[in-house]
């Protein structure tokens, strides 16, 4: 059995989603430097969840709670990509905008 192609044309190829094609309806996709952690997402994996809590460390340290139940797109040492709804998302840029890291708490899968 032979497959044959015509010489010049390329083979088709498998289509890939784009990342907005996996989000859930009103749902945005989020990167997440790990440099704004205070603790790593270690084994942390597509189609997690984690929620997000932001500390504030030094003398006073103190916990906030800011975003719960995000969904893991993808994960390195680099970066968490999250989807995440607007109202989540705000909560972590202010988080973020007054000085606080955050701490991805990973949910069971259970």
């Amino acid at each position: 059995f032979a497959v044959a192609t015509r010489s010049g044309q390329p083979a088709p190829e498998a289509h890939v989603a784009a990342l907005a094609e996996t989000l859930d309806p009103a749902t945005f996709a989020l990167v997440v430097p790990t440099a704004w952690l205070a603790a790593p997402a270690a084994g942390v994996r597509p189609r997690d969840h984690v929620d997000l809590i932001a500390v504030r460390q030094g003398e006073r340290t103190a916990g906030y709670p800011v975003a719960a139940d995000l969904k893991v797109l993808s994960s390195d040492e680099r970066v968490l990509v999250i989807q995440i709804d607007e109202a989540s998302a705000i909560a972590i840029v202010i988080a973020r905008a007054n000085g606080l890291l955050l701490v991805p708490l990973l949910q069971s899968a259970r």
